[in-house]
């Protein structure tokens, strides 16, 4: 038995927000406008901290859509094994728009 939304067995259902993450993480950078860069810092925990930045594609300039990007980036390289919970965005600025 399989949660249809989630992708994964009823009993293990993934946080919310990971789920956002991974459909963001399948949006193809062509269709995408604008380049940002987000201020990323992960909240303490059991985790080894990060204060940086890291820069994304996104469609929209909207804070949770550029969040959203910022961390299905930084779960596809350096932290595959932090849900969305893990982090916090403190600022983000346009870097360039695609033409």
């Amino acid at each position: 038995m399989t949660d249809e939304e989630n992708d994964r067995p009823a009993w293990g259902k993934r946080d919310p927000l990971e789920v956002e993450a991974m459909s963001a993480n399948r949006l193809s950078p062509v269709a995408e406008s604008c380049k940002y860069r987000c201020w990323m810092q992960s909240i303490p925990g059991p985790y080894e901290q990060y204060d940086g930045h890291v820069d994304v594609w996104c469609r929209s300039d909207d804070w949770g859509d550029v969040f959203t990007a910022a961390v299905a980036k930084l779960k596809r390289t350096a932290f595959p094994d932090r849900s969305a919970a893990c982090w916090k965005m403190i600022d983000f600025e346009l870097v360039r728009t695609r033409e």
